[in-house]
Parts: structure tokens; C-alpha cells; sequence
């Protein structure tokens, strides 16, 4: 064989098997070796005969060789024998099958996915938790975990299946801690989780807090010079991660009815102009510098319309009626408020009025402001606010019972996210 096969590379050293056996078959041409009786040689046509089919069995057997090691991709070297091949295309399939395996057994279950247990959520006090939720329907009974904020022992509270609140008490004042809860059915001696809440995050009363929250300026271009509402919302929307903008959410989810004046039959020259209930929308336009406000459920309304467009379960909440020291609890658990007071709290004076198409008539309240409750200080007396009327980003800081003055003037208006 050493002699039908050139001193060439095979596949890997520069050159395809199919190319050097061409080569091979070419250059390998057999002599038609003449003879005579006389020098004893054998007839021409019988020797040749003999070596073309020696040539051609050969060539067979080595074509099977180089299909066979073609097909299993075989990297073959100059000299390799038949065993070593045959021990490469082993050693592929081998670690090709050990693969797989390996991969199959890396492969982990999806996790399983538990119905949420609906309407938990928290309160706290000076050194207490309290939690509340709505029943889950089939549980044998609830496991309450606390976690706290900053490291340390989990605490696992049972409850029975009857409860759907439980209070934490003598707990130290400003502990930070994160609550879950599960619902499980009994098998035997183990459980099984059949829903679960979502995480919340409590902190026991502190006496101040400030929390960081990015103020949104109403007058940033394009401007709202009567949107401060669009503005202050906006600036919760954005504490809470969304992207949306201040005009946005004048322009696609306020409610807004313009103001139109009509004439009063039977009285020449007097006519009436009607307007929106600041209770139900915005009368006017925030874009117009002589528009005037809303109040909470008009922006409670336009918050909810552009949450329901999100993958959230976030909504709006109007709390209107609360005292200011009662919004307190919610700014000490994270949660920045909307509330209405006036500019640079400055006197509410009665000043322009208008009807609704009701009927209704309405007085409009001078100075009305909207603002964004970050912190509070009881020990010395103030509040600080995110206010859209400023351009600088630092909260603004104003007297506790002036401020809670003016919130009550403008009707004790507030609306949270959560």
C-alpha cells in the first residue's frame, strides 16, 4: 500500500481524502509488460488483465475505508491504521453521547407558580406590625414569615385558617422588616403551598423620615402652567419605576371639559359659563395658563387609566379625608402622597365661579396647589415636599400645622400608589 499512496496529507493536514485518492488512482498507471516465449514472459493481454483486477479489488476495499471515515467525519492522519480510526469515531460518539446526557440531566423543572392570596397588606405603629389579607379558599392554614431588612433570624408565625389579620406587637421602634405570607394544604405530616403574596415592606413608626423621591417640574418644556396635578402624579408614577411624562398623562389620561359659555335665554347681553365639577375632571386644559385644577379623583381616575395599560397590579388609592399626621404612617413605609394645599401656603381665597351642565354651581379655591409628601420631622415640626412649581430637585421644607391648615382648606385631598 505504501506504494499505491503518495506521501500526501489527509483531512485536517491541508487536503480532502477524495482529492489525494484521485490523485492516487492517476498517477498509479500499471506497465503492459510485453513478453516472449522465448524470455519465458506470459501473454500481454493475460498479465495485465490480472493487475487491472487486483487494482480495481484494491481500490474497492479503500474506497469503502475513506466513505466510511467521510460519513462519521473523521479526522484521519498520514499512517493511521484502520484501528485508529475506528477508535476516533468511538471517541467522538462518546463525548457527543456524554453531552447529551450531561445536558439532560442539568435540564431544571420550570418553577411552580402560586395563585396570589389576595389583599395583603400592612400598617404599622410605633411597636407594632399589623397585616391583613383576604381568605384563600381551600387552606388549611397560613405560615406568616418576617424578614428583616437588615439581616439576622427569620421569624415563621402559623396561623389558622380563620384568620385573615394578625398583629406583631413590642417591636422596636423603627425595625424594617419584609413580610410574606403562604397558604397550605395539609397532607399527612407535611404541607403543600397552594397560593402565596406578594413581598411587602413595613417599617415601625419613626419619628422623621425623608425619603429620596426625583421631583417632576411642572414648567419643564413642554410646560403645564396650570398642571401641577399631571405633574405631582407624574412624580409618583416615576417613584414607582414608569416611565410615563407629565404631558402624557395630561394629554391621554386626565379627564378634561372646556369651558363653554352660553347665552341666558330672555336676558339680553347675560350669559352663563360652564364648566367641569374639579371633583370629577379637570375644567380646562393644564396646557392653558387660565385653566385652573383638579382635586383626587379626577387624577386617581387618570393614574388607574394608564396603570391598567402596564403589566401591574398597582392602582391608585384616594384617601381623601385622612388627617396629615395619619398620612404619616404611609411616607414611613415608603409611600410618597399626593395632597392638595396651596402655593407657598399662602391663604385659599373663593374667587371665580362657573355651572356644571348638572346644574351644580362651583366656586373655585385661589391658590390651590398639588404636592408630593416625601417625609415629615414631629419633633420639630414640619413637612418636607416634592413641589412641581419649583425647578430645583431638593424637597421643600414648611411648617407642619400651616401646611395641615391649608391640606384642610382644599378639602384634606390625597392619593397614593400601592
Amino acid at each position: 500500500m505504501s506504494n499505491f499512496f503518495p506521501q500526501k496529507k489527509f483531512a485536517g493536514q491541508g487536503q480532502s481524502p477524495c482529492r489525494v485518492w484521485g490523485a492516487a488512482v492517476r498517477r498509479y498507471q500499471p506497465p503492459l509488460r510485453g513478453g516472449c516465449e522465448e524470455d519465458g514472459g506470459v501473454s500481454p493481454t493475460a498479465n495485465h488483465l490480472k493487475e487491472v483486477a487486483d487494482i480495481n479489488n484494491r481500490s474497492k476495499r479503500i474506497s469503502a475505508a475513506l466513505l466510511s471515515l467521510l460519513l462519521c467525519s473523521c479526522t484521519v492522519k498520514t499512517g493511521s491504521s484502520t484501528n485508529d480510526s475506528s477508535s476516533a469515531v468511538s471517541a467522538a460518539v462518546s463525548e457527543t453521547s456524554s453531552s447529551q446526557t450531561s445536558a439532560t440531566t442539568e435540564t431544571k423543572e420550570p418553577e411552580v407558580v402560586l395563585p396570589e392570596i389576595k389583599g395583603f397588606k400592612g400598617s404599622s405603629d410605633k411597636t407594632s406590625f399589623k397585616l391583613k389579607w383576604s381568605a384563600a379558599e381551600g387552606a388549611d392554614g397560613y405560615e406568616l414569615t418576617l424578614r428583616p431588612a437588615e439581616g439576622g433570624n427569620e421569624e415563621s408565625y402559623d396561623l389558622t385558617p380563620d384568620k385573615n389579620s394578625y398583629t406583631l406587637t413590642d417591636r422596636k421602634n423603627g425595625e424594617c422588616a419584609f413580610f410574606t405570607l403562604k397558604a397550605y394544604k395539609s397532607i399527612g405530616d407535611s404541607r403543600r403551598y397552594i397560593a402565596q403574596s406578594r413581598e411587602i415592606r413595613l417599617t415601625t413608626m419613626r419619628e422623621s423620615v425623608l425619603l429620596t423621591v426625583q421631583s417632576v417640574c411642572q414648567y419643564s418644556q413642554p410646560a403645564l402652567p396650570t398642571g401641577c396635578e399631571c405633574a405631582a402624579l407624574t412624580t409618583l408614577l416615576k417613584h414607582c419605576g414608569f416611565g410615563v411624562t407629565k404631558n402624557e398623562i395630561a394629554s391621554k389620561y386626565l379627564k378634561k371639559i372646556p369651558f363653554v359659555s352660553k347665552k341666558v335665554k330672555g336676558k339680553k347681553g347675560e350669559t352663563v359659563l360652564y364648566g367641569a365639577d374639579p371633583n370629577e375632571a379637570f375644567p380646562g386644559d393644564p396646557q392653558d395658563e387660565n385653566s385652573y385644577g383638579c382635586y383626587a379623583k379626577p387624577l386617581v381616575d387618570a393614574a388607574n387609566k394608564y396603570l391598567e395599560t402596564q403589566e401591574t397590579a398597582l392602582r391608585a388609592k384616594d384617601l381623601t379625608g385622612k388627617k396629615l399626621s395619619a398620612l404619616y404612617k404611609y411616607v414611613n413605609n415608603g409611600t410618597p402622597i399626593v395632597v392638595w394645599a396651596t402655593n407657598g401656603l399662602k391663604a385659599s381665597k373663593k374667587t371665580d365661579s362657573w355651572v356644571t351642565t348638572e346644574g351644580k354651581e362651583i366656586t373655585w379655591l385661589y391658590n390651590e396647589h398639588c404636592l408630593v409628601l416625601v417625609g415629615y420631622d414631629e419633633k420639630k415640626k414640619i413637612v418636607y415636599c416634592a413641589d412641581p412649581s419649583k425647578r430645583e430637585t431638593q424637597p421643600q421644607k414648611y411648617d407642619a400645622k400651616l401646611f395641615e391648615k391649608r391640606f384642610k382648606e382644599q378639602g384634606s385631598h390625597a392619593v397614593i400608589i400601592e
